[in-house]
């Protein structure tokens, strides 16, 4: 994230830092150790950051610092930004190879691929174990390797109908449009 201010990095991360401003010792935030951050994203309306490490899911809650013109350039130039993990979701893939959801309205949906051929749907709203709320376990016969929701206009009506579907792409070349509200094949 970058602040229009100054242009200064106020919000950055590493998978090998505990901390997105600090280097020292953090056990709200633990190290993702030998994983990395394949794909990052923003989610419920800008409220969360979610981060896909290896087979996991990573819900941060985050706070952008501003940069005030105070007369102490010291106190001025520091990162006043943090963030800390509310949650962590593992799946039983050896890895997330994408994830999607919706982020332009309030939506507690997100939809996961694994290289395991699995595609997962979560309810973030429902919260820890339970937030798991369907598996489809062999949604392609090789890894799924993208989901994707649709995205709309602000300038045109859409049915209700709309919202509920969801693609997803295989590595053996197929793409497959599912229903959420049924997802135990394609449509």
């Amino acid at each position: 994230l970058w602040t229009l201010i100054h242009l200064k990095v106020s919000l950055s991360g590493s998978s090998k830092k505990k901390s997105f401003s600090n280097h020292h010792t953090n056990k709200k935030n633990p190290p993702y150790g030998n994983a990395s951050v394949t794909q990052a994203g923003f989610v419920y309306m800008d409220h969360f950051i979610l981060l896909s490490v290896g087979n996991s899911l990573c819900l941060h809650k985050y706070s952008v610092g501003t940069m005030n013109e105070s007369m102490d350039d010291l106190r001025r130039l520091q990162n006043h930004s943090k963030y800390k993990m509310v949650t962590k979701y593992e799946q039983s893939s050896q890895s997330i190879t994408s994830f999607t959801n919706a982020n332009s309205f309030y939506s507690t949906l997100v939809i996961t691929t694994g290289s395991n051929r699995s595609v997962t749907l979560y309810d973030l709203g429902k919260g820890g174990n339970g937030a798991i709320s369907t598996t489809i376990p062999d949604a392609h016969s090789r890894s799924v390797l993208k989901c994707s929701l649709p995205s709309f206009s602000d300038y045109t009506n859409h049915p209700n109908a709309a919202y509920d579907i969801f693609m997803t792409i295989g590595a053996e070349g197929a793409v497959k449009l599912w229903d959420i509200r049924s997802p135990i094949r394609p449509v």
